[in-house]
């Protein structure tokens, strides 16, 4: 009887030890599979831009506009523009729910400045450069004359 309670005390405690390892293991499954599903999420790459039309230095010139993807969906982007040695930060932007720029536009106007630009987003939860794409901004229609 004495050997008896000491199995069973024995076989109780490990039975506790048991399910107490099962949960902890449990609980560290549970938080790789949420760190790897964050990391799947997330982790799109590189994003990429794509110019989708052209722009003219004049009233009512266009709106330059770009295609993407690869952005972190619902996150914020910069909008980074070079023009020969100047660098500009423009504007803060959000993704779309599909880690697309959809809202990004560059106006076309007549003080638009004529010449090479060239443009990259930062996607800031991602901490991601996109790829630098250039465009032009045509300068406007010269008048002519009737001689």
């Amino acid at each position: 009887m004495y050997s008896d309670s000491y199995e069973e005390a024995g076989l109780i405690r490990n039975k506790w030890i048991a399910i107490a390892c099962m949960v902890v293991g449990l609980l560290a499954a549970g938080i790789a599979i949420g760190v790897l599903a964050e990391k799947r999420v997330h982790d799109h790459g590189r994003p990429t831009i794509a110019i989708v039309n052209a722009c003219q230095a004049v009233t009512n010139g266009g709106t330059l506009k770009l295609d993407s993807s690869g952005f972190s969906p619902g996150g914020y982007y910069l909008t980074i523009v070079w023009r020969g040695d100047s660098v500009y930060l423009d504007d803060w932007g959000q993704a779309d729910v599909f880690g697309k720029t959809s809202s990004w536009h560059w106006p076309c106007d007549a003080d638009s400045k004529p010449g090479q630009y060239k443009v990259q987003l930062l996607d800031e939860q991602a901490g991601r450069m996109s790829n630098k794409v250039g465009f032009t901004v045509q300068p406007p229609p010269t008048a002519t004359s009737n001689k």
